[in-house]
């Protein structure tokens, strides 16, 4: 802000890790639902998965970070969808 520019690709690349984020926080994909203590808490356990990763498998490479992510995003999605059905149901 002092300097008057700012750099628009800064966050380029680290997409799935905030949508993972804040889907494993809590906040529906659909909408409606969400809150901040509960985004915190989902980037809070990627970070620690992050760390665990980069030092005890850190010859895996970042891919192997960004598969973790995909996959924490796909269960996170398909727990969703079953809650939102069962909540339906009843």
């Amino acid at each position: 802000m002092r300097l008057g520019f700012g750099v628009a690709t800064i966050g380029v690349g680290c997409e799935l890790t905030v949508i993972a984020s804040v889907a494993i926080g809590g906040t529906l994909l659909t909408g409606g639902y969400g809150s901040v203590g509960g985004t915190v808490c989902g980037v809070l356990l990627l970070a620690v998965i992050h760390n665990v990763i980069d030092r005890y498998l850190s010859r895996c490479g970042s891919a192997f970070t960004d598969a973790v992510n995909g996959g924490f995003l796909a269960v996170v999605v398909l727990l969703q969808t079953g809650l939102s059905r069962v909540r339906r149901l009843s």
